[in-house]
């Protein structure tokens, strides 16, 4: 009897009528998606690299306060965090921080600080003690510290860290994940008591970019990119999932080991006999797990347009081709391989008429697709996601050179290994609902974004023969991350929530997606070299639990989704080293031996540049300076609503209406928030506009004659700014292509020369920001020699130093607004926003003074 994936072949027609998505969703939820795989790589019970501890080693005795100090210091075995790197000085910045929130709620008792994803416990560890030794009442008022922790692993460390804590009741470590947290707030209405309000700040650090993310394509025909309609519809978007087969002769290999009798128990008879039972007993497990694998991928096949596509590929199999996975037509994972890999080129890839389409050579393209994966996947033998995180545990109980082996291959060890492949199916109808929010906060933006991938795409992909449909926007998304303020704001009635992360905003997001649009966003983040060869220089597929994975955090989707989720309003964002700065201007006395004039510099703190870490802080070009360390600072509640960071609190804004074009403040002569390519696209654009450019920043700016004058508008109207209409992005793409295609220097030129101009620019900032900070106590004539006494000229070198402290004592120091130029460095612009609470003045009140 003729069947489709093992149903009749009349009731599988029946069913597939009813399917809406290229895939059928009926054994979908046996196989990973890939948040569902990032989630097992990272904290699943069986090979979780923080779950397991695989994130940590032991170095040196721990410093927790208590007599007994034989446990040792746990650190990360891939990264460091600055809590770490900078300990204690980093912590005791932001205590002090923290303190000045406090202050501003009207000193609150009893008063709550709850850290999610606390690390090694240093950061607990290290503010605890600033505030016992620095800030008493604070200290007094706080009825405790709480840290919600996930892994056993790192909980365990926190303890042994912060022991001296722990054990006097100043702090409690929870079992908690920072989205579903309800158990926290139980905690907390013990110690602020039944029925009282609970004031506090939540706080994480480097917590949300480890939210296991959804990675999404946005997916349209050529030339027709998706509206902003469109974008808030589910069946605009695939989803990324995770499939997973093993060499039959690996899984037999582990069946057997785990199946196998010690040899000196047993007669040589007994132990032929054994042998041979066992081997029956392995071979019907095999075809057990095999018979799972393909009912589930079978199952993925139940579609109208699936069953017309599977029918007209048989037709042109090979007698010997359609036994290979009888009584079935075809062999479902690879037939699924073929359909995802034919779709992300042509749109119609399932249309009858595509499907029966032959290439010169007579064959068509699905049929030769589906060769090609069966040739592939032959010999395998295909898994749901129970069995793959099964087979992880029988090879890891062999030890970790046999699982390592299992996942990158080692022949010597085992006959084979697990092949992990990547699809994209429609968004299930439950995927579908808990991204309603997330695609209508985005619509605006996606809708831009596809418009210029669309315009984009073709010099991308080059002449392809037969040429591309299909167009993809690859987003990755992390839906805990408005979970997380959600959860947040159910936590405190009144307070803060501080998220201190790597990541950028939404634009500068969107923007990496266009410019790298074979990206998938995700990080792998290994210091070892013993995987780096066979895991991390492959794939983040290869190796889960053996690496760690990390995403960009999107602080926009932070602030916008905890406002309408939360009621939490932004009140800072901005680099991390914004933290140190302006301690002068709060009433917060810091009582730091030798910092007279309470500035509260790290390098203050420290008694000097003593470290390589500190001396990082101040001098080592980021890596990425628009994706680099952030912070944001939000409140709820009518208490500590006045509180801010000084006047650079929102010089790098974060709002839900899409700013592709503009940079922070039209005063920015290079746009340190955006990807080096996207910053020279922008830059070429707004020369291309001339002043008509300032009046896409604010209306009032139509009228402006120079980017100065712009900024003051801005500054001076501080309302939202107006939608970028399409004219504007229309040169925004122009300026795309002529990038792109390039008659001048080679692009890679250009971009190492921006990427080089970005991270010294970034560096000057905060330089800048530091002179400002000592010319507000000392006057110009000191700066120099107290910049001297902390080694900065030495430090940033003296050609640097004496560039950026010359372009402030013309332009800022001597002058309450800026004059001189038509646009100016980043680090020249927020000095003067810093020092004098403007960068520069608008015609009306330059003729008014």
């Amino acid at each position: 009897m003729r069947s489709i994936c093992g149903l009749p072949l009349a009731v599988a027609l029946w069913q597939l009528r009813r399917a809406v998505a290229w895939n059928s969703f009926a054994t979908v939820h046996q196989v990973y998606t890939f948040q569902e795989f990032y989630t097992d790589a990272q904290y699943g019970p069986d090979f979780g690299y923080y779950s397991t501890g695989r994130i940590l080693h032991a170095d040196g005795p721990t410093d927790n306060g208590m007599e007994d100090q034989e446990e040792s210091q746990a650190w990360f075995n891939s990264y460091t965090t600055l809590p770490m790197s900078l300990s204690p000085d980093f912590a005791h910045a932001l205590c002090d921080r923290l303190v000045t929130m406090w202050q501003a709620m009207g000193r609150p008792s009893p008063f709550v600080l709850t850290e999610f994803g606390g690390g090694t416990g240093m950061l607990a560890r290290d503010i605890l003690r600033r505030a016992r030794d620095a800030h008493e009442a604070f200290y007094v008022a706080l009825g405790r510290y709480f840290i919600g922790e996930r892994s056993v692993a790192l909980r365990s460390a926190q303890n042994r860290t912060a022991a001296e804590f722990v054990s006097a009741g100043k702090l409690q470590i929870l079992q908690a994940d920072g989205r579903h947290a309800s158990q926290v707030r139980e905690a907390m209405q013990e110690v602020v008591g039944d029925g009282q309000l609970v004031f506090g700040i939540v706080l994480s650090n480097e917590l949300l970019d480890e939210f296991d993310p959804v990675r999404l394509r946005l997916v349209w025909h050529k030339g027709h990119p998706p509206t902003k309609g469109q974008c808030k519809e589910c069946k605009a978007f695939r989803e990324a999932h995770v499939l997973h087969s093993v060499d039959a002769s690996a899984l037999a290999a582990l069946l057997r080991s785990a199946s196998a009798s010690p040899a000196s128990a047993l007669s040589a008879a007994a132990a032929g006999e054994e042998e041979s039972e066992s081997a029956a007993r392995i071979a019907a497990e095999v075809e057990e797990i095999a018979w799972e694998g393909n009912s589930m991928f079978c199952g993925l096949l139940n579609t109208p347009a699936l069953v017309h596509a599977i029918m007209d590929v048989v037709e042109e199999l090979l007698p010997s081709e359609r036994q290979w996975c009888a009584p079935s037509m075809v062999c479902c994972l690879p037939f699924i391989l073929a359909v995802d890999q034919a779709l992300q080129y042509h749109h119609e890839a399932l249309q009858r008429q595509t499907v029966s389409r032959k290439r010169a050579d007579g064959t068509p393209d699905l049929l030769r697709l589906y060769r090609f994966h069966l040739q592939r996947t032959n010999g395998t033998v295909p898994l749901t996601k129970l069995r793959y995180a099964e087979l992880r545990r029988r090879a890891a109980a062999r030890g970790s050179e046999v699982e390592k082996a299992l996942l990158a291959g080692n022949p010597a060890l085992l006959p084979g290994r697990v092949h992990s492949t990547e699809v994209f199916f429609g968004l299930s109808p439950e995927r579908c609902r808990e991204l309603v929010g997330w695609m209508r906060r985005n619509a605006a933006r996606l809708t831009s974004a596809a418009w210029l991938r669309d315009g984009s795409t073709s010099i991308f992909d080059g002449d392809l023969t037969p040429p591309r449909t299909a167009v993809h926007l690859k987003l990755v998304l992390r839906p805990g991350e408005a979970a997380f303020a959600e959860t947040a704001s159910h936590l405190v009635d009144e307070g803060f929530l501080v998220t201190m992360d790597y990541g950028a905003d939404a634009d500068a997001l969107a923007w990496q997606a266009l410019i790298r649009p074979n990206y998938e966003g995700i990080h792998i983040v290994d210091a070892r070299n013993e995987n780096y060869d066979q895991c991390t220089a492959v794939s983040y597929l290869e190796c889960p639990g053996l690496q760690d994975l990390t995403t960009s955090v999107d602080f926009t989707e932070v602030a916008v989704a905890g406002k309408e989720l939360g009621g939490w309003n932004v009140k800072a964002y901005g680099p991390i080293f914004l933290l140190e700065l302006g301690f002068d201007e709060t009433s917060l006395e810091l009582g730091l031996a030798g910092d007279l004039l309470n500035l509260g510099h790290l390098v203050e703190r420290a008694n000097g540049l003593r470290s390589l870490g500190l001396q990082a802080w101040y001098r080592k070009l980021e890596l990425d300076p628009w994706a680099s360390f952030k912070l944001l600072v939000q409140h709820r509640g009518s208490r500590g609503s006045e509180w801010n960071l000084g006047h650079l609190s929102m010089q790098w804004p974060l709002q839900e209406m899409p700013r592709l074009f503009r940079a922070p403040s039209p005063c920015w002569g290079r746009d340190l928030t955006k990807p080096p390519l996207a910053s020279l696209i922008t830059i070429a654009a707004h020369h291309t506009l001339g002043n008509r450019a300032w009046a896409v920043y604010v209306q009032d700016a139509a009228e402006a004659k120079s980017p100065t004058e712009a900024a003051a508008l801005v500054l001076e109207d501080r309302g939202s700014a107006p939608e970028e209409e399409r004219g504007v992005h229309e040169v925004l793409l122009r300026q795309f292509q002529a990038l792109l295609i390039n008659g001048g220097q080679p692009l890679a030129h250009l971009l190492d020369q921006q990427h080089t101009s970005q991270q010294q620019a970034y560096a000057d900032a905060h330089l800048a920001l530091i002179l400002v900070d000592y010319w507000r106590f000392l006057g110009q004539e000191e700066v120099r020699h107290v910049a001297s006494l902390r080694h900065f000229p030495q430090l940033y070198g003296e050609r640097t130093f004496d560039r950026v402290f010359d372009d402030l004592s013309r332009f800022v120091f001597a002058n309450s607004t800026l004059w001189g130029r038509d646009e100016f460095p980043p680090y020249v612009c927020l000095a003067a926003q810093a020092l004098h609470g403007t960068c520069c003045s608008s015609p009306a009140k330059a003729s008014a003074a």
